[in-house]
């Protein structure tokens, strides 16, 4: 059994954030079906294991919740840890802005690189914030860009909107692109599903292509 790696490792290998993790080690943060299972993989024991006595209750999804699917690492062991992740990420509001969050250009970590982006230079990756996106990405999972790839219509997107006032934080937002025309672009999300979100074109400073799976591993 894997008890002597790091929180920085633990996190690398199931994908979360060190906050989450610490918060999940702190008994701040229940753990649903799927991340009992992933943890228990990355420590190599047993789900019962993880457990406590009087914690065994776990999150149940929701009854129309599509659960993740078992995927392989995208950024095995061994790969150069020097794709740049971009922040700090700031919690934002979308109940009036519709912003996810919000980014000051500054990079706060680096993570591996998977085969698929070899040789794109310019990729970064993002920490996903909130659950607008889950059961598709969850916060504190991780998300690569690649700025070289024009965005797909139905493929995941990263929206960078102009900041409110010169040099200030950019606000932004992870969704998915269902439509453009010559002057807006209409996103969609998951959760909680709602009315599809109509942006101006002309407050978007730029829109990346969020890179899936089948891509990061150059197939």
């Amino acid at each position: 059994m894997r008890r002597d790696m790091t929180q920085d490792e633990l996190a690398e290998l199931v994908g979360l954030t060190n906050t989450a993790v610490s918060k999940i080690e702190k008994g701040q943060r229940r753990l649903s079906d799927l991340w009992i299972d992933k943890f228990s993989k990355a420590l190599g024991c047993r789900p019962a294991e993880l457990l406590n006595d009087d914690s065994s209750e776990t999150v149940v999804p929701e009854a129309n919740a599509v659960p993740a699917p078992e995927i392989p690492p995208i950024a095995p062991a061994g790969l150069p840890k020097d794709v740049p992740v971009l922040g700090s990420v700031i919690g934002g509001d979308s109940r009036g802005t519709e912003v996810d969050f919000s980014l000051n250009g500054e990079t706060i970590d680096y993570v591996r690189r998977p085969p698929g982006i070899d040789k794109v230079k310019s990729a970064f990756a993002l920490f996903v914030q909130g659950e607008s996106m889950w059961p598709w990405k969850g916060g504190g999972q991780l998300i690569y860009v690649n700025p070289d790839r024009p965005p797909a219509l139905g493929g995941h997107v990263v929206v960078e909107l102009h900041p409110e006032e010169e040099g200030g934080d950019l606000p932004c937002l992870v969704k998915r692109l269902l439509k453009t025309t010559g002057t807006t672009y209409t996103l969609g999300q998951y959760n909680p599903k709602r009315d599809d979100i109509v942006i101006p074109r002309n407050r978007v400073r730029a829109i990346y292509r969020v890179l899936e799976q089948e891509e990061l591993l150059g197939i």
